[in-house]
């Protein structure tokens, strides 16, 4: 929320809070999808949830911000989390439900 604050532009304003709750109803209403088989282990379960968490952060808190803004986002999130492909920012990819892992848009088209 600092580097959105202080390093970003935001194309429609606001609060801090409006930004958590988006989150929290984003993750609550996307987390049906998160579903545990009976080949998930511990970990790769945990890694799967966190990629959801990750996704609704970026489209909650960075949903509101500009083109600029988007790409110090990326690099502040890959700076603290490598699970994203290199191609691209975060902000083109989305998570596979089969392949458990980041997508590009592009495949959904």
């Amino acid at each position: 929320m600092k580097v959105k604050r202080t390093q970003c532009k935001e194309l429609v304003a606001t609060s801090e809070s409006a930004c958590v709750i988006a989150m929290c109803h984003l993750f609550d209403s996307l987390s049906k999808n998160i579903v545990k088989s009976p080949e998930d282990e511990g970990e790769a379960f945990k890694i799967y949830t966190e990629k959801w968490f990750v996704f609704c952060l970026i489209w909650s808190i960075g949903s509101t911000v500009d083109e600029g803004s988007r790409k110090s986002i990326d690099y502040i999130l890959r700076d603290i989390e490598s699970m994203f492909p290199h191609a691209n920012t975060v902000f083109e990819h989305f998570l596979h439900l089969e392949k458990k892992d980041w997508a590009p848009w592009e495949d959904k088209l």
